[in-house]
């Protein structure tokens, strides 16, 4: 759904199965990649671990995190490890398209 979500946007998707999926497609196609939204509950691998996974590999890569349980420890934990935002599921087409722009509009740059 998030996929297509995405897609009407306008945004171009690759769509990873799980978490080992999405490290193979990151070490691939890394440098092509503006965002990378993740689950907290993934086949083969949870959010957290991918999360770091990925802050391992590229520092700097734009990470939304996203999970249909509440709030919590976890994903607090990851949001202060550096995680640029985080949306409740389910969520609206706006209310994705918001915390998009709003990851965007608040990615630090490094000169």
């Amino acid at each position: 759904v998030g996929s297509e979500m995405l897609k009407t946007l306008g945004y171009n998707v690759m769509l990873a199965t799980g978490g080992e999926s999405a490290l193979k497609t990151i070490s691939v196609d890394g440098a092509n990649i503006d965002l990378v939204i993740i689950d907290m509950i993934m086949p083969d691998m949870d959010g957290e671990t991918l999360f770091f996974k990925i802050r391992e590999k590229l520092p700097q890569i734009p990470i939304l995190l996203s999970s249909g349980y509440s709030y919590s420890q976890q994903i607090d934990n990851i949001m202060q490890a550096g995680c640029n935002g985080f949306i409740q599921k389910p969520f609206s087409l706006e209310d994705f398209s918001q915390k998009i722009r709003f990851v965007f509009d608040n990615i630090k740059t490094v000169s």
